[in-house]
């Protein structure tokens, strides 16, 4: 399948790694849980410890839109980043940890080099798992 040439001209070069190259650009995954019923840190210090594996898992759907467009984004404060969180979650933990989380995706699109100021990036968080510390 060939591309017009409206198509080719608003495709950003491919040498730009900002840019998912991927036909799909829509991708899935699931995180399992784990419940730690004793010794949680002794294993950092070669100890033993009591951990089960829970078949709850979080899904990620993240969708890069190549052509983004100026909106509010509520979720986060990076542009371009939005973040729909419909986990389970205990109450207020989402609110205490937005930071945290907002730091660790800033950290991830910098390990990938995506700049959400270039390609528009909605992560969508859902599941059984529910979210708490």
């Amino acid at each position: 399948m060939t591309d017009t040439k409206e198509e080719a001209a608003a495709a950003p070069p491919p040498s730009d790694p900002t840019i998912v190259t991927h036909p799909d650009p829509t991708n899935d995954c699931r995180g399992y849980g784990k419940l730690i019923l004793f010794g949680e840190h002794f294993v950092v210090y070669n100890a033993p410890a009591l951990v089960a594996a829970v078949s709850s898992a979080t899904t990620c759907t993240a969708t890069v839109d190549r052509h983004p467009t100026t909106g509010t984004n509520t979720a986060t404060t990076l542009p371009g980043l939005t973040v729909q969180d419909d986990r389970p979650s205990i109450p207020g933990y989402k609110t205490e940890k937005a930071e945290e989380a907002e730091v660790a995706l800033n950290l991830v699109l910098q390990h990938f080099d995506l700049d959400p100021t270039r390609v528009a990036i909605h992560l969508h968080f859902g599941g059984t798992l529910c979210a708490v510390s």
